[in-house]
Order: structure tokens, then C-alpha cells, then sequence
């Protein structure tokens, strides 16, 4: 990307024309796109992901009581059980 967009003013003289900031500072395009794009990333991740850390929620976070998305390891029913693997090992009496 940065080479593709490197030295606007001297592929794209029309959109770029000599004597703005581009021709001055032939790298600052790659810069900014990048730039841009990593602050979009960002934004992306405060609007959509959910913060882990219950320390670090706010008190707003708290109160819309929205439900756990996360996929459970481990079944939680009362049904599941671990089974004890030396119990497995014994022999079975007749």
C-alpha cells in the first residue's frame, strides 16, 4: 500500500497538484491512510467488543444487565459431571 500511494503529486498530478502539501511531504499519503485506517480498528473494537476486565467496566456497562455472549467450556447443568479417572481404572466388582 505505502508504495502504491508513495509520491502522490508525481503519479496523480491531477488529484495532486504541484505545490500542495503532497509534493512537499511525498510520503505523508501512505501515512495517513494507514493512519486512518488503525483509528478506524480502534473505533471498531470500543463500539463492538466487550471489556473482560470487571475493574475496568463502567457503571453504565453495569446497568444495562446485557446478557453473557461467551461460549462456556464447560457445561455448568448439574447433569455434567467430571468423571475421576482413577475411579475409571478400578476394576468393577461382580
Amino acid at each position: 500500500m505505502g508504495g502504491y500511494l508513495a509520491r502522490p503529486a508525481d503519479t496523480w498530478p491531477r488529484l495532486f497538484p504541484e505545490g500542495s502539501i503532497f509534493t512537499r511531504f511525498p510520503y505523508l499519503l501512505p501515512n495517513v491512510v494507514a493512519a486512518a485506517f488503525i483509528v478506524f480498528a480502534i473505533l471498531l473494537g470500543m463500539a463492538f467488543l466487550k471489556e473482560t476486565n470487571a475493574h475496568a467496566r463502567s457503571p453504565l456497562f453495569a446497568q444495562l444487565n446485557l446478557p453473557d455472549e461467551r461460549t462456556r467450556l464447560v457445561d455448568p447443568s448439574p447433569e455434567a459431571s467430571i468423571v475421576n479417572v482413577a475411579d475409571q481404572a478400578k476394576p468393577k466388582e461382580r
